[in-house]
C-alpha cells in the first residue's frame, strides 16, 4: 500500500518510474531521489543505534545488543549537493551469517559496521565484502562504530583502514552517536546517487584505462623507431650501390 498527500486528481502523479540503475552507471548520474542502503554487521556491532540515529534525534545506549530486537527500516530526508533526497535504511539480519540471499545483497549502497571497541568485529564485515561486494557495481562505505570505549586492534590480516586501501574503498568512517554523527546518512545518500565514483569496480577501470594508454604510447613510439631504423638501414644499403655504379 503507498500513501501520500494529494487532491483528488490522477493517482498515477504519485508514481515516478525511473531508469535502469546500469544506465545511471554509464550516464554517470542518477535521476532518483529514494535510495536503499544495507546495513550489515556482526552481532553487537551498532546495527540498530545506527538505523534508530538516522529518524531519532534522542540518545540511544550503545550498550544494547543490537541483535535483541527486530530488524529496523528507518527513512529520513537528506541533503546531497543541495538537494533533497530520501534514504532508506535498512538494517540486515541473515538467517545464517555466514549467508545472505539476493534480497540481502541488492540495494544502492552498502553500510559494513563493525565495533570498533571489540578485536573480533571487523572480520565478519571484511568477510562480507571479500565474498558479495567486491566484484558487484554497488557502493560500500565501510562504518567504524564508536561505543565510547577504547579503540581495539583488529584481529584480522588487515586492519581496516588498510584493507580500505587494498580493496579502493573510501576510508573507514568513524560513527559517534552524536550530532555530528548524521554526516554518515549524507556520506551514503551521496555514494549511492554517484554509483560510477564510490563502486570500486568503476574506480578500478581508470588505472586499467591508463595503462592502456601507456601501452598504445610505447607501442607507437616502438613502432617508429622501427621504421625510423629501416629507413636509415635502406639509405646505408643504397648508397654503396649507387658507388660501385658510377
Amino acid at each position: 500500500m503507498l500513501g501520500y498527500n494529494m487532491k483528488p486528481e490522477n493517482q498515477l502523479s504519485g508514481v515516478q518510474v525511473t531508469r535502469s540503475k546500469k544506465i545511471d552507471l554509464q550516464k554517470k548520474q542518477s535521476q532518483r531521489s529514494v535510495y536503499i542502503c544495507h546495513v550489515i554487521g556482526s552481532k553487537g556491532s551498532g546495527k540498530s543505534t545506527i538505523c534508530k540515529r538516522h529518524v531519532k534525534t534522542a540518545k540511544i545506549d550503545n550498550h544494547l545488543d543490537d541483535a535483541e530486537e527486530s530488524s529496523i527500516t528507518s527513512v529520513n530526508r537528506v541533503q546531497v549537493y543541495g538537494q533533497d533526497k530520501y534514504l532508506v535504511l535498512k538494517e540486515i539480519k541473515p538467517i545464517s551469517e555466514n549467508h545472505l540471499t539476493k534480497k540481502d545483497i541488492k540495494c544502492d549502497v552498502v553500510c559494513l559496521v563493525f565495533d570498533s571497541s571489540q578485536s573480533c568485529s571487523f572480520e565478519y564485515s571484511a568477510h562480507v565484502y571479500l565474498k558479495y561486494y567486491q566484484s558487484r557495481n554497488i557502493p560500500v562505505l565501510i562504518v567504524a562504530n564508536d561505543k565510547g570505549r577504547p579503540l581495539m586492534k583488529q584481529d584480522y590480516i588487515l586492519q581496516p583502514d588498510q584493507f580500505c586501501k587494498q580493496n579502493r574503498l573510501s576510508a573507514p568512517y568513524m560513527f559517534i552517536n552524536s550530532n555530528e554523527g548524521k554526516k554518515l546518512y549524507s556520506n551514503l545518500a551521496t555514494m549511492a546517487s554517484l554509483p560510477h565514483k564510490y563502486s570500486p569496480n568503476q574506480s578500478s577501470l581508470i588505472p586499467t584505462l591508463r595503462e592502456s594508454i601507456l601501452f598504445i604510447w610505447k607501442t607507437g613510439i616502438g613502432v617508429a623507431m622501427i621504421a625510423l631504423c629501416g629507413v636509415l638501414v635502406g639509405k646505408c644499403l643504397v648508397k654503396p650501390k649507387k658507388d660501385l655504379l658510377s
